[in-house]
């Protein structure tokens, strides 16, 4: 563990570097009250990430305390070659990467972290040339501050986009939803609803009740997605029993702590009686009410039946009409979910080289790459890759679909302060699913 003190105006920080075991496993409640609500970036998510896919790796997690030893801030980076690193969970897409810390710390945690990260440039442990951050979302405040502080201190960076995220409130009526819809698309749904509950038609949605049926849903969210994918010559995203256990393990975390929302739509075969899973979806529930939709499968045997749409429906419907703030459908432009209105912020790939020989001659080739790639997709007729500077990349006008940062300490101070007859209303709603 390697610590180094970093004075800012009268307050002392130390930025100390941790291994992920010693802090994931023994201050997760203090990692967990920084995550801002986000269940990416909480303990539920990245310890499994973290001992199931990561563990080959070295880590440095980056923590800034304050002067009784508290933790203000948390950057958790992973080694990337022999001379970077690189924000944790790359393999298994985590989206809305971020720098952990209250807001009302944010500007002197960044300011600590990057002082320490230039700091420690030469360093033979924690050195660097390059730091590499995937999973970003555009208009994050965080990172952006990062970045800009970084700059300052004479680091180069590169920002680049190749698809967005894309988010749908619902924190409107179903019925307003509805009509806002083009007249196509609204038919489409309320036909797609009406087949879901008729009782001839034999489908229905259901949820796990325990943590059997979670594991046999997941293991059918599983076959599914690896079928349709490997029916396209790809090895699908649970290729490797590693990422299967993660999943799991995720799935269950979540479950024991109720944010977990795992519909899965099945059909009674009318020869067997038995149960046919036709699509499954895999949701995590965010502090502020937003579902985060991770993972889909779907049995593309019953396509006429149109399952992912109907599923589809049935979410938005259940979002809408249970208090959900909205549905994230995170990284992917798949045209379905243009369709519904969701609206996208771009997911951004960024690139930091340090201000030395060789992080120069790195981004050197760094820009060369780039510049063959977009030549190559613009002879291909291909989009080309957004690049973006750091101003753009976290423009204001991404922010409106950024999770609600939530803040536990203020929730628990705005309780204390109210009487105790009256009634504490917090951002999110209890959601009874059954």
């Amino acid at each position: 563990m390697d610590t180094t003190p970093v004075m800012l105006a009268s307050s002392r920080l130390d930025v100390v570097a941790h291994s992920a075991e010693s802090l994931l496993n023994d201050r997760a409640d203090e990692w967990d009250r920084l995550a801002g609500g986000v269940p990416f970036r909480q303990s539920m998510w990245l310890r499994p990430l973290w001992q199931r896919l990561g563990h080959s790796k070295q880590s440095c997690f980056l923590t800034v305390r304050d002067g009784d030893g508290r933790i203000r801030g948390i950057l958790p980076l992973e080694r990337f070659g022999s001379r970077g690193w690189q924000t944790i969970g790359s393999a298994p897409c985590t989206d809305h990467v971020s720098v952990l810390c209250r807001q009302s710390d944010r500007h002197i945690v960044i300011e600590s972290l990057a002082t320490f990260l230039i700091t420690q440039v030469h360093d033979r442990e924690l050195g660097w040339d390059c730091l590499h951050f995937e999973g970003v979302i555009g208009g994050d405040p965080a990172i952006s501050e990062l970045l800009s502080a970084l700059d300052r201190q004479c680091a180069y960076v590169r920002i680049g986009s190749r698809m967005s995220v894309w988010f749908r409130s619902t924190d409107e009526t179903w019925q307003d939803f509805i009509s806002q819809c083009s007249r196509k698309h609204r038919h489409r749904l309320r036909q797609l609803l009406r087949q879901l509950e008729s009782v001839d038609d034999g489908m229905r949605v259901t949820f796990p009740a325990d943590e059997t049926e979670l594991a046999k849903y997941v293991n059918e969210l599983i076959r599914l997605h690896q079928v349709h994918w490997q029916s396209q010559a790809e090895p699908g995203s649970y290729a490797a029993d590693e990422m299967i256990h993660f999943i799991h393990d995720v799935a269950l975390n979540a479950f024991r702590q109720e944010r977990l929302f795992l519909p899965v739509l099945i059909r009674a075969d009318p020869a067997t009686g038995l149960d046919d899973v036709l699509a499954v979806q895999l949701h995590l529930i965010g502090d502020d009410g937003r579902l985060y939709c991770y993972s889909t499968g779907v049995n593309y045997e019953y396509s006429d039946r149109k399952p992912g749409n109907t599923l589809n429906a049935f979410v938005l419907r259940y979002a809408h009409e249970n208090n959900f703030a909205g549905i994230d459908f995170m990284r992917g432009d798949e045209e379905y979910k243009s369709r519904i209105q969701a609206e996208p912020t771009p997911l951004l790939n960024i690139d930091v080289f340090a201000p030395t020989r060789i992080g120069r001659l790195k981004l050197s080739g760094h820009d060369i790459s780039l510049c063959i790639k977009q030549s190559y997709r613009q002879l291909r007729n291909r989009p080309l890759n957004t690049v973006f500077g750091i101003d753009d990349a976290f423009d204001s006008r991404f922010r409106s679909t950024l999770p609600l940062h939530i803040d536990p300490i203020e929730l628990n101070h705005k309780a204390e302060s109210l009487c105790d007859d009256a009634p504490v209303i917090y951002p999110i709603g209890e959601y009874a699913i059954h």
